[in-house]
């Protein structure tokens, strides 16, 4: 028998930081700009890849319940860092879940270790996801290694999102490891039966818990170093949450589109969110006024504050930092 204890969605899964900056991205350069196309087809790529983690965190609900912690989203280092979708810890079994959101014929290839991709005769090749997963299993090994927690084993799984993806393989034993999200629950209840012996207690894997979300350091990106866009493309002002265009009109305390004449008390929320996303990790008032085109002082400072900001500093060197 297993361990049971209260099953622990240690943290919700949130629209990866890469995404929601590239959406603010392409909401603040002009329309006509050369690379709006091919930043709409990363958002639309990481949209996918989020909506396969969506959809691996329902099917995990099927698991038996107080049977696993899932934690979800992981950076953390080893000799370097590594990133895990999603982790289910255990007593007696810790299992990591690399998720794909792939369309197509998929043909895993034993010689090469590559994922090779069909659609209407034509072949893309990706990174392997097995072997993804079995990297950062042997990584999360010396984590806990490293942290002097038990040696619970430790098996993988690279999971296909889309149902209509067509899974192959020239060698047999790849399907110990990979499957339809939809079938990643069975597969782990199988494999329960080979790891019967308690390992841990509940006490460990709560402090094993505790110790990856303190030791959890997503990486920051600077999106406009990576597109090489300069902060002078990027459109200031307010956008109109109907109509979508720029700059909206503060008229005392409302917000005025004067093209759709829609009207808005919060339209300023995304604009200082989008200012966090893209141009720093902490906003002035000053900064403030200069992004949302606002003459008052006075009238930036109640925007800041109604946001449940962090204030650093006192007086005129304030800043405002998001709460993490």
């Amino acid at each position: 028998m297993l361990i049971r204890g209260e099953i622990h969605m240690e943290n919700e899964r949130k629209p990866p930081l890469r995404l929601l900056q590239e959406e603010a991205l392409a909401r603040r350069l002009s329309k006509n700009h050369p690379l709006l196309p091919k930043i709409h087809s990363s958002i639309e790529k990481r949209k996918a890849g989020y909506r396969g983690e969506l959809n691996m965190d329902y099917h995990l609900t099927f698991l038996p319940p107080k049977r696993y912690s899932i934690v979800r989203v992981l950076h953390l280092t080893d000799q370097f860092p590594f990133q895990i979708d999603t982790l289910l810890l255990s007593s007696q079994l810790i299992v990591i879940l690399e998720t794909k959101n792939i369309y197509g014929k998929l043909f895993f290839d034993k010689n090469s270790k590559q994922l090779i991709r069909k659609v209407d005769e034509v072949e893309d090749g990706f990174s392997n996801p097995t072997e993804q997963a079995k990297r950062q299993s042997f990584q999360f090994k010396n984590w806990l290694i490293k942290h002097k927690f038990p040696a619970i084993p430790i098996e993988y799984f690279a999971t296909i999102s889309n149902p209509q993806s067509i899974i192959k393989s020239n060698d047999e034993k790849l399907f110990n490891h990979v499957c339809h999200s939809e079938h990643v629950v069975a597969k782990i209840l199988l494999l329960e039966k080979s790891y019967s012996m308690i390992i841990t207690d509940e006490k460990t894997i709560r402090k094993i818990r505790k110790t990856i979300i303190k030791e959890n350091n997503p990486p920051k990106h600077n999106v406009l170093k990576s597109w090489g866009i300069s902060r002078t493309e990027i459109i200031h002002g307010v956008e109109c949450p109907k109509c979508h265009r720029f700059p909206m009109k503060r008229n005392y305390s409302t917000w005025f589109c004067p093209y759709c004449m829609a009207v808005s008390k919060e339209a300023y929320i995304q604009a200082i969110k989008d200012y966090f996303l893209l141009i720093d990790s902490f906003i002035t008032n000053k900064a403030c006024r200069e992004f949302l085109l606002l003459s008052s002082r006075r009238t930036s400072q109640r925007m800041l504050n109604s946001m449940n900001l962090l204030k650093k500093g006192s007086t005129k060197s304030v800043v405002y930092v998001e709460r993490k």
